[in-house]
């Protein structure tokens, strides 16, 4: 039947996970020190990491939505 149906797993793929995974754990890093900068009222600084934490936050997600869609283009192939 189709014991042999699990997509397969590559460098490509091991690469653009971790990635995503490590751009969405700097993303909330940087959330939390924009916090924690302003709760000492640094407010220049807090909405620069606030701003790089939305970065990191978009690019996970275009990587991670990129993928996706890679890999239902490869599934109907």
């Amino acid at each position: 039947m189709g014991l042999n149906t699990m997509p397969k797993i590559d460098a490509r793929t091991i690469i653009t996970c971790a990635s995503g995974i490590v751009l969405l754990v700097a993303s909330l890093y940087f959330f939390l020190l924009g916090v924690s900068l302003m709760i000492d009222y640094h407010v220049a600084p807090s909405l620069l990491a606030v701003a790089i934490g939305f970065a990191c936050l978009s690019g996970s997600i275009t990587l991670i939505r990129s993928w996706i869609i890679s890999k239902a283009v490869e599934k109907e192939k």
